[in-house]
């Protein structure tokens, strides 16, 4: 592994979930699992009443109301390929009924396009709307372009945390924080969660690396820290064996001046770094927080907290 998980140098590949539901409702957003040639990412959604304005408008039915989400579709590894079709999508609720996008959709500023003959690392960005009962409880969006069938299952969230569970672990968080995740099985870092709403460089972030059958807690350790103590400016403050989940752990805290990536380009940033080391089925596993020095005891608390709640599935 080339890089520590404690930077973000991958950060620009990083879909951002900003979260900004309007309504206090049960369910959370996330990104979808199924074929590898295709990610599709749920960006923010919202309910409404309205679709466009004026006489490009359209209203639900007695009963009903739309559903929006703005969502991602991302050509993984597809020579030519055709995406974000909005007829692509379905919704499904938790009684089992299967909802097309509204046809009405299309009255929506920001409406999803479908891009023809793109290359792998293109994507589109749009909206797509669904008339569902007021009642329905949202389960699962689909995305099938007879190629790629995709799966997204919505989040749940308990009061004011939300889970996110996929790549063989789950993690729980306040739904106020901003987290940012990928579906790209080859991109290692799955999740980010942002405690400090005013910075891009405070997080919490899981990241996995497959591993060979056999290989130990310790080799894994030492070839991540290999590439880790190359950064300029690194000292160790701590190396102490832990768990995680129930498994063997090991828990190294330093400081070092990490890469970063930023809107600009890549800035070199004197970080402080907690990272959390285990192993499940033949993965490498790294649950880390890091932070600019003045902020990290600020946000440790609650950082502990989301790693606290980190197991397998």
């Amino acid at each position: 592994m080339r890089v520590a998980f404690a930077s973000y140098r991958r950060h620009r590949s990083r879909i951002n979930r900003r979260l900004r539901d309007e309504h206090d409702d049960k369910e959370r957003i996330r990104r979808g699992s199924g074929n590898a040639g295709v990610d599709v990412i749920i960006n923010s959604k919202q309910l409404s009443s309205r679709l466009g304005s004026g006489y490009l408008a359209s209203t639900p039915g007695p009963g009903g109301i739309y559903l929006i989400y703005n969502v991602t579709v991302k050509n993984l590894n597809e020579q030519d390929a055709d995406i974000g079709n909005p007829y692509y999508f379905k919704l499904a609720t938790s009684d089992g009924s299967v909802y097309d996008y509204a046809s009405s959709s299309s009255y929506l500023d920001n409406a999803i396009q479908s891009v023809s003959h793109t290359s792998p690392g293109e994507k589109v960005t749009g909206q797509v709307a669904f008339e569902i009962p007021q009642s329905a409880t949202p389960s699962k969006l689909q995305y099938d372009d007879y190629s790629n069938k995709v799966i997204v299952n919505i989040e749940s969230s308990v009061g004011d945390n939300t889970t996110f569970s996929n790549f063989g672990f789950k993690i729980t968080y306040p739904t106020s924080l901003v987290a940012e995740t990928t579906n790209d099985p080859t991109t290692q870092v799955k999740i980010y969660i942002y405690p400090n709403p005013n910075s891009k460089v405070d997080g919490v972030n899981v990241g996995t690396v497959g591993l060979s059958a056999g290989q130990t807690l310790g080799s894994f350790v030492d070839t991540v820290m290999a590439n880790t103590t190359k950064y300029p400016n690194y000292q160790e403050i701590s190396n102490n064996t832990t768990t995680a989940s129930g498994k063997p752990a090991e828990t190294i805290v330093f400081q070092a001046t990490v890469p970063v990536a930023q809107a600009s380009g890549t800035t070199d940033v004197p970080l402080k770094v907690m990272e959390i080391f285990t192993i499940n089925n033949n993965t490498g596993y790294v649950i880390a927080y890091k932070a600019v020095p003045s902020d990290y005891d600020t946000y440790i608390s609650q950082a502990q907290q989301i790693i606290n709640s980190f197991s397998f599935t």
